[in-house]
């Protein structure tokens, strides 16, 4: 009887543990949506081989425009790119 409870409390602990988890995954791609959201509202980004990634509106800001990148590779996404570069 003491096993099956103790069994049944695993069980239960995993659950729950995997129902925070799930909740702290939603909460992550929820921010990664609003952090992306926030740069293409901005204009997205440019990419220029000699700078790499970053903000259409700031292009020295590449490690926000790298950051911009990785959410959006994270999500599936394809990032926004207006035809202009990071030089102009």
């Amino acid at each position: 009887m003491i096993m099956i409870e103790l069994l049944y409390f695993c069980v239960l602990a995993l659950v729950i543990g995997l129902g925070v988890a799930l909740c702290q995954l939603r909460r992550c791609k929820e921010a990664l949506w609003e952090f992306i959201d926030t740069v293409e509202d901005a204009g997205g980004v440019v990419w220029e081989p000699s700078c790499g990634w970053a903000p259409e509106g700031d292009p020295a800001w590449t490690d926000l425009g790298d950051a911009y990148a990785q959410a959006c590779r994270a999500l599936g996404r394809t990032p926004l790119q207006p035809e202009q570069s990071c030089h102009e």
